[in-house]
């Protein structure tokens, strides 16, 4: 996720801001580079290529007088691709507040049993890390 926004900020960076150097040219042999992105050679850098970047030397380019039709289809999806990725997240969590449904086929959840996080409410009432057995049959 975070190689995912850097792309896309440096690519905005350059859509909103075509004429500034600064925005046209990222640094592949910086820690900074290697450190969000890995290598040189990693999805981070394809997407930057897609965007209309070329490898030179010691960084990526974007050359002057080239369209920014590439950087804006790839800076459009790439915000797509974080949009949904954090309405997801948020659907996530929100499935993981809501209580657990009653269990139709009359087993426990293991959470109810104590046997998933080793501690809790056993079947019989009883709290600890192992449910208390049952008493045996007479």
């Amino acid at each position: 996720r975070r190689v995912l926004q850097t792309v896309s900020m440096i690519v905005h960076n350059l859509v909103t801001n075509p004429t500034e150097e600064k925005y046209r040219e990222v640094n592949i042999a910086s820690a900074r580079f290697r450190e969000t992105f890995g290598t040189p050679s990693s999805g981070a850098a394809e997407l930057l290529q897609l965007a209309g970047f070329e490898c030179r030397e010691q960084s990526f380019v974007f050359p002057a007088g080239r369209s920014l039709d590439d950087a804006e289809r790839v800076r459009d999806f790439m915000q797509d691709a974080l949009r949904e990725c954090d309405q997801r997240w948020e659907q996530a969590c929100a499935e993981d507040e809501k209580p657990l449904a009653e269990p139709t086929s009359g087993a426990l959840p293991p959470a109810a049993s104590g046997a998933e996080s080793g501690g809790g409410t056993s079947p019989t009432g009883a709290t600890g890390s192992l449910p208390t057995p049952a008493a045996p049959a007479a």
